[in-house]
């Protein structure tokens, strides 16, 4: 079996299979079966890594390690239709090192190769008293690593986002940080109020400063080559400076899927939705990726966040969908108005010494309709949500029709390629 970082070189003209061995020492290595005609030409093989234990990768932590081991396939043409069969020979030692720094078994073993981010089945076989793994690939070219599925499927990254509802009126002293308003009432649920339902320690909404937590948000990840094709998604927590953490309340965000590119989408139930114009590199090293930033905005679409309110330099998400159907809209079929109304008057606690409801009522709790994120909605009033949302149709730069001035009817639909929710 071959341990060395040594190489071997075999001409693979067409369909066929052929047996690599180290250059040097005559140890075997790979074999690989092409199952079509393509010409890969003159191939070089060779163990790029040795050892017989395991090591982290791309940020991965015990037990999803990969193997010490791995080989470098470069031929001198490369298809990505071909189809081949690759065994990889292992010394029982490389293969018994890792399941005991793992605690994994070999059964769980998939192949990754770097560059095209495929992870493939193996199947385990035997070779005398040595190990194989046997795997079908598109294509021969690329580093080749073992692990298991979550080794691999592992990538990291840190979103910035400030929401317009919970940055207007600052706290005096601290006007680059958003209100922790739902947090001081104690009214932020440990239950997501989002599809996947994560749920969080209440002791997350102890910390106070920037790093105290305004709400739960939602995050999802997009294929690359369809920007309305969501992958994967889950609800996080929005720091009072924006950063976007786990449900511990402090660490970024994990998704498990391979490394590459792909399109960020940031949603929150009662603000606009914004997504970043272009795909982002993600890997398992912490990305940063803020929306905030005024003067290099990333989002996707026209007038997809606001500077109206808040801090200088920056960009917040528009607030005001007190329907949370990514639509913003004052007065008309679509209104969110009539909504806050309803949240109003429909408080059963809304009412005056046994009277009926009055409008100016402030009706306390964790409600979409409470668009300013002070912890009450109101209907009628100077402290009104019905205020912030008529704001933010006069105010926005797309309400005008045929240059004329703004319309209250105007419905301002949230910049997602797939438009409202």
């Amino acid at each position: 079996m071959n341990t060395a970082l040594t190489n071997d070189q075999a001409n693979i003209k067409g369909a066929g299979v052929v047996y690599t061995n180290d250059s040097s020492s005559g140890n075997v290595m790979l074999d690989i079966t092409n199952n079509n005609a393509f010409d890969y030409g003159c191939t070089d093989v060779s163990v790029s890594r040795s050892g017989t234990g395991a090591q982290t990768y791309n940020g991965s932590v015990s037990p999803d390690l990969a193997m010490d081991k791995t080989f470098t396939i470069t031929p001198s043409n490369t298809t990505t239709s071909g189809n081949a069969n690759v065994v990889f020979y292992f010394e029982l030692a490389e293969i018994t090192g890792w399941e005991g720094a793992t605690g994994q078994s070999r059964n769980n073993l998939v192949a990754y190769r770097e560059g095209t981010g495929d992870i493939v089945s193996l199947t385990v076989g035997t070779f005398g008293s040595h190990i194989t793994l046997t795997g079908d690939f598109t294509g021969l070219s690329g580093k080749f690593l073992f692990g298991t599925n979550d080794t691999f499927q592992r990538l990291t990254i840190g979103p910035k986002v400030f929401l317009q509802g919970a940055a207007l009126n600052p706290n005096t002293g601290e006007e680059t940080l958003m209100r922790d308003d739902l947090r001081v009432a104690g009214i932020i649920p440990t239950t997501s109020p989002y599809a996947d339902a994560l749920t969080c320690n209440a002791s997350v909404f102890t910390p106070t400063g920037n790093n105290a937590i305004v709400d739960w948000i939602w995050i999802e990840l997009r294929d690359k080559s369809d920007n309305t094709s969501v992958l994967l998604f889950q609800s996080a927590l929005l720091q009072r400076d924006g950063d976007i953490v786990a449900v511990d309340g402090v660490s970024p965000i994990t998704f498990k899927i391979v490394s590459g590119n792909y399109y960020v989408a940031i949603k929150h139930r009662n603000h606009m939705g914004v997504i970043s114009a272009n795909t982002i590199a993600l890997t398992g090293n912490t990305s940063v990726l803020s929306f905030t930033d005024a003067n290099n905005q990333i989002a996707f679409g026209s007038n997809a966040q606001t500077t109206s309110g808040m801090p200088s330099g920056v960009v917040g998400m528009w607030s005001g969908d007190a329907g949370g159907d990514g639509r913003l809209n004052y007065s008309g079929g679509l209104s969110d108005v009539p909504t806050v109304r309803s949240q109003v008057f429909n408080d059963p606690n809304n009412s005056f010494l046994g009277g009926p409801p009055v409008a100016s009522y402030p009706s306390q709790g964790y409600y979409k309709t409470d668009v300013n994120m002070d912890g009450v909605t109101v209907y009628s009033g100077a402290e009104s949500d019905v205020l912030l949302i008529r704001n933010n149709i006069f105010n926005n730069s797309s309400n005008s029709f045929l240059g004329g001035p703004p319309t209250s009817t105007y419905i301002f639909i949230q910049q997602l390629p797939e438009g409202a929710n």
